[in-house]
């Protein structure tokens, strides 16, 4: 659609502008947008990466402190839940 657009104002000219500068314009925005779709995937894949890395490095914790893993896990249920008691006796 935008590349239809951009070739409908490369054929028009309005004002004193000319067919050429309309397609050097053309040119000048469609690298623009091609280098911020390129840059938008790069920082997508990098995020991809640090997400996994930070999930495998978490299954590698679990596993080597199992017992530590399910003692943190207990105290912050209880810490949620006490919270959340404490907030609904309070609305009352």
């Amino acid at each position: 659609m935008a590349q239809g657009v951009l070739d409908d104002i490369t054929e028009t000219t309005l004002g004193n502008c000319t067919a050429e500068e309309f397609a050097r314009l053309k040119e000048v925005i469609t690298d623009a947008v091609e280098d911020g779709l390129r840059a938008a995937r790069h920082t997508m894949k990098q995020g991809r990466e640090a997400a996994e890395e930070a999930m495998d490095e978490a299954v590698h914790a679990v596993k080597k402190y199992p017992l530590q893993t399910v003692a943190v896990t207990f105290g912050v249920a209880l810490a949620t839940g006490a919270l959340l008691g404490w907030l609904a006796c309070r609305r009352d």
